[in-house]
């Protein structure tokens, strides 16, 4: 079966509130899509459109906190350095100390005991500070799923997807999930770290996939069907802004990550938070 692939362009969006991201998604989406089309979002600009941000710019730096953090990165950047990719081991270890406990305490709170989630040394929890200003954050923890059921009524398509690049697994034969982030699935199993660490070697037993946050619509694609599609389009999914702080702040010429503002990143490059899977007969 043949696959048509498309890539939505946009400017980026811009905090507006739920309400009016549903209707910027239906205003963007409903000329372009049919009851055959798969919509699949990424779930960052979901979340900065609905102003599921957090400041950690707001949380206080305590010494014991500082203390764990310290040890923490000493372990990952020096006893399990060929584990981290070179943007990971830079948006840990070459960042402030104190930037990194806010980070790790507002993730704390997000991650609700997942010790294996927290544990996580990028992306920790599903938490994201690239493609965002100041000391803003995405934040996963907030229930989204009311907003893309609402959108799929109004669209009537074969299925929405809601997407985010952290890596998860597929285990061979067994067809079974394992991700490193909590999402709205109730077939994944969430590992942390473990299924992080696993995806940095190299073996037959997984396959190795985006991860899908929520799915709605298609039942068959809210299995590891769905994690499958994505792997598919993943080529055409790409950070505008690069894959962590250090790199968003080079890319935008900026003296620090902190410093970037809401104005840089509206103004630079094409966003492509949409790609649209039709499958042709």
């Amino acid at each position: 079966m043949r696959v048509k692939i498309r890539r939505i362009s946009t400017r980026y969006w811009l905090p507006i509130g739920p309400e009016r991201t549903l209707l910027k998604l239906r205003k963007i989406l409903r000329s372009n899509v049919n009851n055959r089309t798969i919509v699949i979002l990424s779930e960052k600009a979901l979340l900065i459109s609905c102003g599921y941000i957090y400041d950690e710019g707001l949380i206080n730096v305590n010494k014991f906190s500082k203390f764990m953090v310290r040890l923490y990165r000493d372990i990952w950047c020096k006893i399990f350095r060929r584990l981290l990719k070179d943007f990971v081991y830079d948006s840990i270890c070459n960042v402030r100390v104190d930037d990194i406990v806010r980070h790790a305490l507002f993730c704390s709170r997000t991650c609700k005991g997942h010790i294996l989630s927290l544990l996580k040394p990028v992306s920790t929890c599903g938490v994201d500070a690239s493609g965002l200003p100041y000391y803003y954050v995405t934040n996963p923890g907030v229930d989204y799923r009311n907003i893309i059921d609402e959108l799929y009524k109004r669209l009537r398509v074969r299925s929405i997807i809601v997407a985010d690049s952290d890596t998860s697994l597929i285990i061979k034969k067994l067809n079974i999930v394992l991700t490193s982030r909590p999402v709205f699935l109730n077939f994944c199993i969430n590992l942390g770290v473990i299924t992080y660490i696993l995806s940095r070697l190299r073996s037959r037993l997984f396959i190795k996939c985006p991860t899908m946050t929520y799915s709605v619509g298609d039942p068959t694609l809210c299995s590891y069907r769905g994690f499958l599609l994505l792997k598919k389009v993943e080529r055409y999914r790409r950070a505008c802004y690069g894959r962590s702080v250090t790199e968003m702040m080079r890319f935008l010429l900026s003296s620090d990550y902190t410093s970037v503002t809401w104005t840089q990143l509206s103004l630079s490059r094409p966003h492509y938070p949409i790609i649209l899977v039709d499958f042709l007969n």
